[in-house]
């Protein structure tokens, strides 16, 4: 038994476990789905019709390109501001989604 060698544990390569894998593409695609919202006309956050329009029209968006959902995301629909996802939000949800999203 004392005669066995151990072979050192190797930790993986950081710098290959951090990086970011994307397939030949993928960055065209994502710029795409966003570049999309860049037309969509203004919205009044205080009218809840158009807030409920501009939901609808950025999860069918995410659909039909089939991307997962993001806070970020809907914050492209609604123009960009972040502000205004706190804004729509309840309290309770903002503080929380502000604590996940790092606005």
């Amino acid at each position: 038994m004392a005669d066995e060698i151990v072979k050192k544990r190797t930790r993986p390569d950081r710098k290959e476990a951090l990086s970011v894998h994307t397939e030949p593409g993928d960055n065209r695609k994502y710029l795409e789905h966003s570049m999309v919202m860049l037309d969509w006309p203004d919205v009044n956050v205080r009218e809840p019709e158009q807030v409920k329009e501009r939901m609808g029209m950025y999860f069918a968006l995410c659909a039909q390109d089939d991307m997962k959902p993001s806070v970020a995301g809907m914050a492209l629909a609604f123009r960009g501001q972040s502000l205004t996802i706190h804004s729509i939000c309840p309290r309770k949800a903002a503080t929380s989604l502000k604590r996940r999203t790092n606005f």
